[in-house]
């Protein structure tokens, strides 16, 4: 897939997230808990982050990885990997 401008992925990423096809994987989830993360936490983050950088391809499929940077509601900065799909979003990991 062809690599979006930030603002756009960022677009993208919000309404999928709100009424579209979301993925989490194994790794997010174990990282959630690791770091003492909820889901609701992590959608927030999403809901009022923004993309500062520009996406980087995953080392391993090559799909171009979009970093939200968003706050929680108790003000807890989080950082989520998302890759764009055709038809949803993965949530690839959580730094917080």
């Amino acid at each position: 897939m062809k690599r979006k401008a930030k603002a756009e992925a960022l677009k993208t990423i919000k309404m999928t997230l709100t009424s579209g096809k979301v993925i989490l994987t194994r790794h997010f989830k174990e990282r959630l808990i690791d770091r003492n993360i909820t889901i609701q936490e992590a959608v927030q983050a999403i809901k009022n982050g923004n993309i500062y950088n520009e996406a980087e391809p995953h080392p391993k499929t090559g799909n171009w990885i979009y970093n939200v940077e968003g706050k929680t509601i108790d003000g807890k900065a989080l950082r989520i990997a998302v890759d764009i799909l055709e038809n949803g979003i993965v949530l690839l990991t959580v730094i917080g």
